[in-house]
């Protein structure tokens, strides 16, 4: 049976988990604070882009223990074609959700 750091190394799913639910977690908290702005939109955007190294971060570790890589290649495999997309998803999510606020005052309190 593996334990400790052998299983989660065998699991690299977990470290994608454990890293998307920091993810949100910071999300959250900087969300949060933004709501309580007249003008939310920038300030959750900075919150998602905030987030962003840190995940690559965790998940270019998680991929270079995994996979044996070194920096630069983890980094062009695991990072640089996921930039773009998760650019354009934190500001949708932002102007998704400040458009919900406006929509809906009752979520400003």
């Amino acid at each position: 049976m593996r334990a400790g750091v052998d299983y989660v190394r065998s699991r690299p799913d977990l470290m994608l988990v454990l890293g998307i639910v920091f993810f949100a977690g910071l999300f959250l908290l900087g969300a949060l604070r933004a709501l309580r702005r007249s003008r939310p939109t920038p300030w959750l955007i900075l919150a998602g882009v905030a987030g962003m190294p840190v995940i690559y971060a965790i998940g270019t570790g998680w991929f270079m223990a995994v996979t044996g890589m070194e920096l630069g290649p983890a980094v062009a495999a695991a990072i640089t074609p996921f930039v773009v997309v998760d650019a354009i998803k934190v500001a949708l999510a932002a102007i998704v959700t400040a458009g919900a606020v406006r929509a809906l005052p009752t979520l400003r309190r």
